[in-house]
């Protein structure tokens, strides 16, 4: 009966050392690999492939806390309390301040306006769904993306019974109650529709400039695993393209005086060098007004979980946000982005 529990307890201990180890060995790989990419944009540089991959994914390099956490806790060892204690300090330095709650906005003293920016997606799987998500949110200036002629002709007549004022080229659609009194295409070569719109709108007798950009994605190599439902991403091949529009983008954004939107697909998330250089000039109506990621698009369509934040609002200091909602995908692979502006007396 004794040498009966000896070997239980024998067993249960060669268990425990056993998970013990897997802790160990899961909280020096999580740091190693914050450590490696980290290491690679802040010593490397921002434009090295690893940086400006991982700037896409870089919240979700974290994800393993949530069961690194308690099991360190079980563990109760200096070590690998200590492993983990980089990947959180290294978690709460980048994105900490995300999950502090916001002031409430101050009522604007000056005229107001509701603006969606939409990324429809070319193979749009539910135009109904899409349309009625549009119109749904009420906005007073709509700015769509992958606006195929398919989905102007199903489109443009709903939308056109709404909105008096419109500007629709191929790939992009600009739609408004308020009236345009200036607009002007930017050419962007190799995007989807070819450049940015660049519409001025009168609200209220102030005029406002609206920026509704698409610059090119980052064309990726990638392989495809077995069992994975997607294709894993290695690194990328020609960035000229995607670059060159951002610069134009961003030369668009030093040219413009006075108020300014800038919203659309930017096919970059935070975490990368061009939105550095807009956000130096412009502020980000998510971030001022709400809290944590905001994730807007997926590139999973069967489980159409949201995975980063590549579409925003972002405005001049003339300008204030006072309220931003993410929508819902409906039959794209984007959500919306609706922000509720304020123009300063």
């Amino acid at each position: 009966m004794a040498m009966g529990k000896r070997e239980r307890g024998a067993r249960g201990g060669w268990g425990r050392r056993l998970l013990a180890a897997m802790v160990d060995a899961l909280a020096a790989a999580q740091a190693g690999l914050v450590g490696l990419v980290l290491g690679a944009r802040w010593l490397g540089g921002a434009q090295t492939e690893l940086a400006r991959g991982a700037g896409y994914v870089l919240p979700w390099l974290f994800a393993p806390l949530l069961l690194i956490v308690p099991l360190a806790a079980w563990r109760r060892s200096r070590t690998t309390w200590g492993l983990t204690a980089v990947s959180l300090l290294a978690f709460l330095a980048l994105f900490g301040e995300r999950f502090v709650p916001r002031p409430a906005a101050a009522a604007s003293a000056g005229p107001t306006f509701r603006i969606m920016t939409y990324n429809l997606r070319a193979r749009n799987a539910d135009p109904a769904g899409t349309l009625a998500n549009i119109l749904a949110q009420d906005a007073d200036v709509v700015a769509l993306h992958e606006y195929t002629t398919g989905l102007a002709a199903a489109f443009d007549a709903e939308l056109a019974a709404r909105y008096p004022y419109r500007e629709v080229v191929p790939g992009r659609g600009f739609y408004s109650r308020l009236p345009i009194v200036a607009y002007d295409f930017v050419p962007m070569p190799g995007s989807m529709g070819g450049g940015a719109q660049r519409v001025v709108v009168d609200v209220n007798g102030r005029e406002v400039t609206i920026l509704s950009a698409h610059p090119k994605s980052p064309p990726t190599r990638s392989v495809r695993l077995r069992g994975v439902p997607v294709r894993v991403p290695t690194g990328f091949r020609g960035l000229e393209a995607h670059d060159a529009n951002l610069a134009t983008l961003l030369a668009e954004v030093e040219a413009t005086e006075g108020p300014l939107l800038v919203v659309g697909d930017l096919n970059v998330t935070d975490q990368h060098p061009a939105y550095r250089a807009l956000t130096a000039r412009l502020r980000d109506a998510f971030v001022e007004r709400e809290t944590g990621f905001g994730f807007t698009f997926t590139p999973f369509d069967d489980w159409r979980v949201p995975t980063w934040r590549i579409d925003f609002v972002l405005h001049s200091p003339e300008l204030t946000a006072l309220a931003v909602e993410v929508g819902n995908f409906a039959g794209s692979d984007h959500k919306p982005v609706v922000a509720t502006i304020g123009i300063a007396n």
